[in-house]
């Protein structure tokens, strides 16, 4: 029975439950009445009704301005089907006078906004009671609720005895209006008050005051303060406190918390770093520090020159600020005496809460790697760690990857785009096969690892235990389609992996779409069974394409040297990209018949190639359309052809669905490189109606 409407009230309950209390709805087992304002009058009307509805089992009673107590009773009587138990129950239940407690709880109310001197307060209580006075939202941009506000919110909340959250995330307060709302806290008896969601102003002293109020509110569970710019360490031993339910126990906890001067704490702070910037010459670095302290001491952000000065005071800072949980440091390090200062530091300041280390865009080389890495030891506790454009190479890489054994909680390793070879990455595969059972995110994109670093990387990966690895990115880091294969035979072992990023690698295409096949699918066998599809079809495919390819490579050798070489070329890149120079009309023919044999070429680049005139585009275009290149995405020409034998290229481009780049160094006129690129770049639905409109232009009144 679905009653669900705003214009149903008390009085339409009433005719309702009397019909249902004659009996005749045996089989009824739900009714629906969520945000119905049926009040307390039409819910015990309809609890009066219950033991004739032996198989009613839900009741949907949300925001109907019902007492939680009373919504709670009618759920009891529910829990039993038994005709006699549910009268017993009932007759409990409505031993108590609902009516008269709500009409005098609406007295309570009246009276409390007839002397209320803020209107948002007003709105946020009524709609409070309205959605059943449990949770309480302050808000809503209308209120607007500062100090004044706060102060009359906090004499109003013992008319909410079921009150279960409070949320003051958006409230703007000052320690005047937060010390009443901790003393109201302290003296209004909430015994269901589960969460509490601190203004996000609030700083150390704030949240002093707050936390008063812990011992006497047993229930509560939950002090929101994950966005606040407040001390880690005060926000530890709130946590701490939390943890337990015992009053007296919450009560000692409290006071050994209160031992600390945490206001005056942070002035020492602020009065240490003012003493920094007055005998230095780092007013940049000073400024970064400071801000820091203003904003809780836990995330430090620093982008500049790194620079002596600059990294010295850094350096004392670190010992200053013992909260910090991040460090961003992004810019050059002037030398690797810096470097080591900062290690030191790193290793030396009572960092105990430190989990995010990120230096970026700076040249370490090997050397300033190594000696960064030896501070990790001191540093354990460390969750996310971020190198990324620091230029370590593979030698920093090594020294990198046997210190990073001493993070035995990480979870989270960015190594991109810092030049690592192969050297590097088979260092990294044999940190990962040891096995890291916190690791989340991996990435080692833009670097140079080729198929032999990446084979290295899928036999770490499958050997080590990685049960929480979601992510794996390897873009642009040329693994090819063989160390694809290698990454491909650990997904088995990975169950958490979601997301495997093989994309500008040097990877064919449909072999990167079938890989990720096997990352989604979802129970390890379907992943075992789709591996060894791929890999009996890869093998095939390749014992084919090399077959074929050694054919016409003997069949050409000696036509051309140039052609020759590219093969060899091609072949070890995975036949996807194919460089040519020098060519003439004459190199055409053996180019298209090359063409037929690599149907997973992505990139065809013909440069310093005069002796290609028109004559020759066209057996080129004419090869082009044979070959079915559905995978050419880019294709570049140096060549002497004209208008002519671009035109006879351009009928060709609605054929490949990929190509996106179109590069045209001839004496081609500009208007027709300019509408050839609008083809190129057009999806595939689009490229043969961008291609007529370029007919008409060159060849109007079909002439």
């Amino acid at each position: 029975l679905d009653l669900r409407t705003d214009t149903f009230t008390a009085t339409g309950m009433k005719a309702v439950a009397e019909t249902l209390a004659e009996g005749g709805h045996m089989e009824l087992r739900e009714i629906l009445l969520t945000r119905t304002p049926i009040g307390e009058q039409g819910a015990v009307a309809l609890a009066r009704a219950l033991p004739s509805l032996p198989s009613l089992t839900e009741i949907d009673l949300d925001q109907c301005q019902v007492s939680p107590d009373l919504y709670t009773g009618i759920k009891g009587v529910l829990t039993v089907s038994n005709s006699v138990e549910r009268q017993a129950m009932l007759d409990t239940l409505l031993q108590t006078d609902w009516e008269e407690q709500y009409n005098h709880t609406c007295e309570a109310f009246e009276a409390f906004y007839d002397t209320c001197t803020d209107g948002g307060v007003v709105e946020i209580y009524k709609l409070c009671r309205t959605e059943g006075g449990t949770e309480l939202y302050c808000g809503y941009p209308t209120a607007n609720i500062g100090d004044t506000g706060v102060q009359e919110l906090s004499r109003g909340l013992h008319l909410f005895p079921n009150l279960v959250q409070i949320d003051l995330r958006d409230v703007s307060v000052s320690s005047t209006g937060i010390d009443s709302l901790a003393e109201a806290l302290c003296s209004t008896g909430l015994p269901k008050l589960k969460k509490v969601f601190a203004p996000r102003c609030l700083r150390d002293a704030g949240v002093v005051s707050l936390v008063r109020m812990l011992p006497l509110q047993p229930a509560l569970t939950t002090l929101f303060l994950d966005e606040h710019a407040i001390s880690t360490s005060l926000y530890a031993g709130v946590k701490e406190i939390l943890g337990t339910s015992c009053m007296v126990q919450r009560q000692t906890l409290l006071d050994s918390l209160l031992e600390t001067d945490w206001a005056g704490l942070k002035k020492q702070q602020l009065a240490a770093i003012d003493a920094l910037d007055s005998a230095s010459e780092a007013p940049k670095m000073v400024k970064a520090l400071r801000q820091c302290a203003g904003n809780g001491g836990m995330r430090l952000y620093y982008h500049g020159s790194g620079a002596e000065p600059d990294v010295s005071v850094l350096a004392q800072g670190l010992h200053i600020l013992p909260d910090l949980q991040s460090i961003t440091l992004s810019g050059n390090f002037k030398s690797l005496d810096g470097v080591e200062l900062l290690s030191e530091a790193l290793s030396t300041a009572s960092l105990d809460y430190l989990t995010k280390l990120e230096i970026q865009y700076s040249k370490l080389g090997d050397s300033g790697t190594t000696a960064i890495s030896w501070a990790f030891r001191h540093i354990p506790q460390l969750t996310e760690l971020s190198l990324n454009h620091v230029h370590m190479g593979d030698a920093g890489t090594r020294s990198l990857a046997s210190q990073l054994t001493h993070l035995t909680s990480l979870e989270k390793l960015d190594l991109s785009d810092n030049g690592i070879g192969p050297w590097g990455a088979e260092a990294i595969g044999e940190f990962l096969a040891d096995g890291h059972p916190t690791l989340k995110e991996f990435c080692m994109s833009s670097n140079h690892i080729n198929s032999s670093g990446a084979t290295d990387l899928g036999e770490g990966l499958k050997a080590g235990t990685l049960p929480c690895l979601t992510e794996i990115e390897l873009l642009s880091s040329d693994v090819q389609d063989p160390g694809a294969m290698a990454i491909a035979g650990a997904i088995p072992t990975l169950p958490a992996l979601t997301k495997l990023d093989l994309q500008f690698s040097g990877v064919a295409p449909d072999l990167y779409e079938r890989i990720q096949g096997i990352v989604k699918a979802t129970g390890e066998g379907e992943r075992h069974a789709l591996l060894e599809a791929l890999l009996e079809t890869e093998e095939e495919e390749a014992r084919e394409q090399e077959r074929v390819f050694d054919d016409f490579e003997c069949e050409v050798d000696g036509v051309d040297m140039s052609i020759t070489l590219a093969l060899m070329e091609c072949k070890e890149g995975g036949y996807t990209e194919l460089s040519l120079e020098c060519l003439t009309d004459a190199d055409m023919e053996p180019l298209v018949r090359l063409l037929g044999v690599l149907p997973h070429l992505e990139k065809l680049s013909i440069t310093e190639s005069d002796g290609i005139t028109s004559d020759g585009a066209m057996v080129l275009a004419q090869g082009l359309a044979e070959a079915s290149l559905e995978e050419l995405c880019s294709l570049t020409l140096d060549t002497l052809i004209d208008d002519e034998g671009a035109l006879a290229l351009a009928r060709v481009l609605p054929t490949l669905p990929h190509l996106r780049r179109l590069d045209f160094d001839g004496p081609v006129s500009i208007s027709l490189i300019h509408h050839m690129s609008r083809i190129a770049e057009a999806g595939h639905d689009d490229k043969e109606y961008e291609l007529g409109l370029l007919l008409e232009d060159y060849f109007p009144e079909d002439s």
